[in-house]
Formats: structure tokens, sequence, C-alpha cells
């Protein structure tokens, strides 16, 4: 028995020593670190430590507490266990939480205070009978205790991430030691049984592991335990200012390609107020387009309007007022000539957006502006051109006068042609998207021969545009159908012409 005693003080006096040490510890680093898990099972283990210390003196042999039979540290030892599983539940609540040290001190002495009354006052559940052994609710406490552990490392597990490596997997182990600790407790009938004696080595592990998880890691590596908040925190910071120099380096990256491009293409690219009050970029093409310097249009931003044409300056003032009052239903501005400094004239086409905020406000414009002078010159010479063909049209007996379309008198050829300008539409759109060569003009011009050799007028031409456009305006999107009539009236203007150059090449001009 003496044996036993000492084995169990010794035992008992190392778990209480480890729990004293954890205090110190944590108890003198509180204000260092924001994480208070570890600060809270210092307080929690230094009143274990007291239960286990009660328990010690009381246990059957010491000749302390003569007026108690082995009933009263079997209760004590059930209080202790009792605490140390359910702070161990509860201290990953204050993984990223701070508590009040000594409110928490005090609430830690009261519950201690009361279960040492309890048990000193023969109130506590009976744990223990002489002769009899362990009563069921010594029992039913330590798969309850045991229950409570394997919660716990439920808990952690989930919260690993906020734990050093090596203080999680020691933590892990010291909790299930002391399951394995409590179930075996379960079975001896004597307080210095083999069963008894098992418990407590195993208690003895398990707080050699709380040891090398608390204690030892805290003074080597203290940054691990006490100061891993800190650690953590510096580790995001280096995280922010990279991800920070990346992102500032991915802008000006993305700045300079946006500086590059409108620097480099030929339409004006602007960016201002919603009420036009104030010009915060526009492209150097500005000065090309309207022979102006940029500065201007920074300093005065409505001064491009100084420079349209009278004859079209009040429809585009009613255009932008519009846009100023929020009504952007309509993109493009009608179309409008500038005069350039020299009297040059030049034909714009503008479309503004606007740019909304998170809010869903629009807080700026967009626009761009395009020179189509070339377009329009193009599409007036092509009027030019079907004038012409009206004019020589008029010598032809069957088809040039109207008289009998081809649509009619010919609808095999007719729907032929259809078809063939159909596919020319859809090339020319593709050379215009992906800047390939279709060959579209060859073609147009093969077309407008097997018109003119059909002695086909304008009004034939007008009305295969039709028909194609028709057929390849069904079922597609709006933006693709205005696509195709745009540009289907250009190659009607363009086939007319090439069937001009037919005309007056081989058939002879009425007088």
């Amino acid at each position: 028995m003496n044996t036993y005693l000492l084995f169990h003080t010794l035992s008992e006096g190392f778990s209480i020593a480890v729990a004293c040490a954890l205090f110190v510890l944590t108890w003198n680093t509180w204000k260092l670190a924001r994480n208070s898990y570890l600060q809270f099972l210092g307080i929690a283990f230094l009143f274990v430590g007291v239960l286990d210390l009660a328990h010690t003196l009381a246990y059957k042999g010491m000749g302390i507490f003569v007026a108690y039979d082995a009933n009263l540290p079997t209760q004590l030892w059930i209080a202790a266990r009792f605490v140390q599983a359910a702070s161990l539940l509860v201290a990953p609540v204050f993984v990223n939480r701070r508590v009040n040290r000594y409110a928490l001190f005090g609430l830690y002495t009261a519950i201690t205070s009361v279960l040492i009354a309890l048990a000193f006052a023969r109130i506590f559940p009976v744990c223990y009978l002489e002769g009899e052994g362990l009563t069921p609710f010594k029992v039913a406490s330590e798969y309850a205790i045991s229950a409570l552990l394997g919660v716990t490392i439920l808990h952690l597990l989930r919260q690993r991430d906020d734990f050093d490596a090596d203080v999680f997997r020691w933590m892990i182990t010291a909790i299930a030691l002391t399951i394995a600790s409590e179930l075996v407790f379960t079975f001896y009938i004597g307080v210095y049984d083999i069963f008894n004696f098992a418990g407590h080595v195993l208690k003895i592990a398990a707080f050699y592991f709380i040891y090398r998880a608390i204690v030892e890691t805290g003074l080597r590596k203290p940054y691990a335990v006490l100061f891993r908040d800190i650690q953590q925190r510096n580790d995001q910071l280096q995280r922010e200012i990279v991800e920070r120099a990346q992102a500032e380096q991915a802008l000006r990256e993305s700045e300079e390609r946006f500086r590059q491009l409108a620097e480099t293409i030929r339409e004006v690219f602007w960016i201002g107020s919603p009420d036009w009050d104030r010009i915060l970029y526009v492209s150097p093409a500005y000065a090309d387009v309207w022979g102006q310097p940029l500065q201007d249009l920074y300093d005065r931003p409505m001064s491009w309007m100084e420079h349209v044409h009278a004859a079209d300056r009040e429809e585009l003032e009613r255009a932008l007022e519009e846009k100023i009052g929020g009504d952007f239903s309509r993109a493009a501005f009608p179309e409008f000539r500038i005069v350039q400094p020299d009297g040059t004239l030049r034909w714009i086409l503008a479309r503004v957006y606007p740019i909304h905020d998170a809010a869903g406000a629009v807080y700026r414009v967009a626009g761009i502006a395009e020179d189509i002078t070339t377009r329009k010159q193009a599409e007036q010479a092509r009027e030019r051109e079907v004038t012409v063909l009206e004019h020589l049209s008029g010598a032809q007996k069957v088809g040039v006068t109207g008289a009998v379309p081809l649509r009619q008198s010919a609808p095999a050829l007719f729907d032929e042609l259809v078809e063939r300008y159909g596919e020319l539409l859809d090339e020319a759109l593709a050379q215009q998207v992906y800047r390939i060569e279709a060959g579209v003009t060859p073609a147009l011009q093969a077309v407008a021969e097997q018109l003119g050799r059909s002695q086909a007028g304008p009004r034939d031409v007008i009305d295969i545009y039709i028909a194609a456009l028709r057929r390849k305006g069904v079922g597609v999107p709006t933006p693709k159908a205005h696509a195709y009539a745009a540009e289907g009236r250009l190659m009607a203007l363009e086939l007319m012409g090439y069937l001009v150059s037919f005309y007056r090449t081989r058939a002879p001009v009425a007088a």
C-alpha cells in the first residue's frame, strides 16, 4: 500500500506541477497574445490542479482526512475530470476572442469551491462504496467525461489551422490518452488495483503531452504558442503586401495597355462627367480629327461643339441634352460634320455609354467618336453611280425600265443571286470582325455581270438586297440584324457601281 501511495502521490504531483506551470506561463504572457485559448486553459488547469491536490491529500491511506473513506478522493477525482473536460471543450471558443482573466479566475474559484464543499459536506453523489467498488454514477460520469473529450477533439480538428502543428498534435494526443484513462478507471474495484494503476499511468502520459504542447513549446518556441496569433498576423500582412504589389503591378500593366490602345486607335476615345462639365481623359486622336489641342478640350469640355457644322448643330444639341438628362437608350448621336481649322469637313459618328457606380448611379460617361468621312464619301459616290445607272438603264428594253422585274422574268436566277448575295454578306461581316481576306469584291463584280447580262436595273439590285436581308434577319440578335442591314446597304451600292461599269463598257448610252 505504501508503495502505491508513493506512486499515486508522485503521479498526481506531476500533473499538478504541469497545471501550475501552464498557469504561470499563460498568466504572465496574457497581454502579449490576442488568442485566449491557452490563457483560458491556463486558468482552468490551475483549478484542475487544485482539485487533484485535494484528491491526492484525501486518498485512502494518506491519513489526512481520517473521517472520510475512499469515496471522498473518488468524488474529487470526478469533479476534477469534469472541470478538465468541460474546460477543454469550451476553450476553442476563445481561439479568436479575448476573455477577462480576472472574471474567469473568479468563476473557476467559485466552481472549484462549490465542488470541494459538496464533496466534504457529503452532498456530492456517491462514487465509491467500500467492499463493492464503483457506483453507477461514477461509471456513468467517466463515460460522460470521455464523450465530452471526444467532442473536444472534433472541435480542435475543425480549428486545426489556428494552432501550431506540434501544439495541435500533442493536444490531440493528450486528450486521447485522457479518454483512455477515464475508460480504464471504470473497471477498478479497489483503489490500489491494477486498473487504478493503469489509469494513473495514462494520466501521467496525458499531462506529459500537455506539458510538451504548451509549457515546453512555450519556453522553447514561445512564438508557436503564445505569439502564434502575432505570427499569423505577420504572415497575413506579408500576403497582403504581396497581393497588393501584384495588384498594383497588374494595374500598371492594365493602364499601360489602355494607354497604348487609346494612343494608337484612330477613333477619339474619351471619359468625362455625366453633366459633360469635365473631361477626365481624351485620346490623342482628338487633335488629329478635330484639329484642336487636347488641352483646349480639358479646359473647355464643350469646345468640341464649337467646331460642329452649323447645319448639324441643332439636332446634335438635342441629342446631347438627352444624354445629360440620363437618357442613354440610344448610344449613337446623329452623324454630324465638323469643320477643321483649315476648312476641311469631316464626318463624325459618335457614341456615348454610361458608367455606373456600385449603387447603380451614373457617375461617368465614356464615348468614342469615329471619323467616317471616307465612308460618307463612298456612299455619296455610290449614290451618284445609282443616278448614272438609272440613266443608263433607260436604254434597255426588259428588266431595266422596271417593266418586268427580275424576280418575275427569271425567278430561278433571282433566287440564286439572293442566295449568293447572302453568302457574300456573311463573308463581308467576317472580314470586318476577324480581319480576314474574304474576296467579296471580285464576287460582287461577277454578280454585277450576271445582272447586266439579264438586263437588270437598280430596282432588281434593291430587290435582291431586301430579299437577302429578310432571310438573314430571321432568328438573329438585333445587333447582328443591324450589322446585316448596314453592310448589305453598302454592298448594294457597290454592286450598283459595278453594274454601272458593266453598262458603260457593253451597252450604248441612250441619247
